[in-house]
């Protein structure tokens, strides 16, 4: 598999503080690849520079050859759904035929009939074709970021990124996203971050270690565990402890 996103030597602040030093990073295509650390620890920021919305003042990136500006429109990007106002008054379908937009904002743009066909076919393929009138405020969480993966996905990405898309939801409404984003792994490559270190190795190719600097980069392995002082200390890491104690040292529980 050819690599789409290459990341070379990236350091990133803001201002004076260090967001992220000395990034190294490939993902091929049709990688899964699932990002973990802790708040602050830079994972936010690494999104960002795969999208072209940050800048790498130092070092180099590429997405799928390309700057990640000008390759923006071959990805689609997944926010948290916590971050969505659901008292906007706007329907499923709207939401969805959003992601043909495209950065082309106009009072006059409208969308054609080959555009609803084919926001049709993706909310079809995600089991949400029959919420389309409804108002986005009366959606369950699994099916507002549902909603969301398709906003993302009606403009045939190349790369799918994520952003916590399982943080708000009950443990089978995250199953059944993770189902769903395994089988749209069989076509795009899906870059997500995640705090959800228990379940997230039997989904994802590879787990990417983060906080400011990149600490483990490798495959993901059926019940993989860290070590709950990885993060303070990189030379502690080991693969097969208590995970449940590692992610309430770290993140309190989440």
């Amino acid at each position: 598999m050819k690599d789409i996103i290459e990341i070379s030597e990236v350091s990133v602040y803001y201002d004076k503080f260090c967001a992220l030093n000395n990034i190294n990073l490939k993902v091929s295509e049709k990688e899964f690849l699932a990002i973990l650390g802790p708040n602050g620890g830079g994972k936010s920021t690494l999104l960002k520079l795969i999208l072209g919305f940050k800048d790498a003042k130092v070092g180099k990136i590429k997405v799928l050859n390309d700057k990640p500006k000008d390759a923006r429109k071959s990805i689609g990007y997944v926010p948290q759904s916590s971050k969505f106002d659901k008292e906007f008054p706007i329907n499923v379908e709207d939401v969805v035929l959003m992601g043909k937009l495209n950065n082309k904002v106009s009072p006059f743009l409208k969308f054609t009939n080959k555009d609803r066909e084919e926001a049709y076919e993706v909310m079809k393929k995600l089991g949400i074709y029959r919420l389309k009138d409804r108002q986005i405020g009366q959606l369950s969480g699994g099916q507002l970021q549902r909603v969301l993966i398709a906003r993302a996905l009606v403009l045939q990405p190349k790369i799918l990124l994520l952003d916590e898309p399982t943080a708000s939801l009950d443990a089978q409404a995250k199953l059944d996203i993770y189902n769903l984003l395994r089988e749209l792994n069989q076509n795009i490559t899906i870059v997500l971050v995640t705090h959800d270190i228990e379940i997230i190795s039997n989904y994802a190719t590879n787990i990417v270690c983060i906080n400011k600097e990149l600490y483990y980069y490798g495959k993901a392995k059926k019940g993989i565990e860290i070590n709950m002082n990885f993060f303070q200390n990189p030379t502690n890491f080991i693969d097969h402890i208590n995970t449940e104690q590692y992610s309430n040292t770290l993140y309190g529980g989440i």
